[in-house]
């Protein structure tokens, strides 16, 4: 009886002790992650400055990033910058088109403070 006693304790603080880990382990990825999407949310801004200016398609906006390929994060927020309403496309009814372009909307345009 005592040693099943002792062996139950041992498994007791061994399951406490992973739980401890456990979350330790999810609150650094969770400020991670946060980290993560700030360069992002600072991508997209370059993004709607850029089509500030000017439509351009998602090669032309890599290249004035600085970038040398379209990078998930670029399809990322040009996809996030379409569904909040800020960018549109040129080509709506095809979005996979080679000659699709970005523009900004009336709403991106104001977001931005540019007038056109």
């Amino acid at each position: 009886p005592r040693s099943e006693s002792r062996s139950e304790s041992r498994s007791e603080s061994r399951s406490e002790s992973r739980s401890e880990s456990r979350s330790e382990s999810r609150s650094e990825s969770r400020s991670e992650s946060r980290s993560e999407s700030r360069p992002e949310s600072q991508l997209a801004d370059r993004i709607l400055v850029l089509l500030g200016k000017t439509e351009l398609g998602k090669s032309e906006l890599a290249a004035k990033l600085g970038h040398k390929t379209v990078s998930g994060a670029i399809h990322r927020q040009i996809r996030n910058l379409v569904d909040e309403g800020f960018v549109e496309m040129t080509i709506p009814d095809k979005p996979s088109s080679r000659l699709q372009r970005y523009r900004l909307t009336e709403l991106g345009k104001r977001l931005k403070g540019i007038a056109l």
